[in-house]
């Protein structure tokens, strides 16, 4: 309604709204505003469906962690990836390993990061390494030292992004433990058992 008290002329080419048109003006608005809401909350299904797919064929539907790249797997007649799989970036997985050794004996994270500082290592973004970039979350598998990924397990959809409707913002929410998906990738392992 804040279109008319400011004198915006709205014209919906598709659907034939009309701001300017009276007759059935606030009705209109309305199921259109449903129609578009049902449209989100269906392609918000398929996009998850879809991502399950993808890992059902193996490939890589998450964030990038430190210690792998993405490649792209295969094109498809059109020229465009069918999908991206991880594969261990041997330098970093040298530098996971290095952080896991260091705190199997017993030193701070504060102290891992500012030597990694120190010896000019990139962090996991490719600025400078801090605390939370090692430890993390355990709640979340944030961190380095909360990395499924490293022992060859491959765990996604433990979290949802939900848009917050007062501030307009996407807010991360932690799934119950039972909606996790947990997939074997021996081929993603970095670290030994005892490590």
């Amino acid at each position: 309604m804040a279109d008319r008290h400011r004198g915006i002329h709205i014209i919906g080419v598709s659907d034939g709204y009309d701001t300017n048109s009276c007759a059935g003006r606030k009705l209109l608005r309305r199921v259109r505003g449903l129609i578009c809401e049902t449209y989100l909350d269906d392609l918000r299904a398929k996009t998850h469906r879809g991502l399950i797919g993808q890992i059902k064929l193996g490939y890589h539907v998450g964030g990038l962690s430190y210690g792998y790249c993405s490649v792209i797997a295969g094109l498809n007649a059109r020229g465009e990836p069918i999908g991206h799989r991880l594969e261990v970036d041997d330098a970093q997985a040298e530098i996971v390993r290095e952080i896991f050794r260091h705190y199997a004996l017993g030193e701070s994270c504060q102290r891992i990061a500012a030597e990694l500082d120190a010896r000019g290592v990139r962090g996991p973004r490719g600025g400078t390494w801090c605390v939370s970039a090692l430890y993390g979350s355990p709640a979340k598998g944030a961190g380095v030292l909360n990395n499924e990924h490293y022992v060859g397990r491959y765990v996604w959809n433990r979290s949802k992004w939900i848009k917050n409707p007062d501030t307009g913002k996407r807010e991360r929410f932690i799934r119950p433990e039972s909606e996790w998906q947990s997939v074997a990738r021996p081929e993603l392992c970095i670290l030994d058992d005892d490590l």
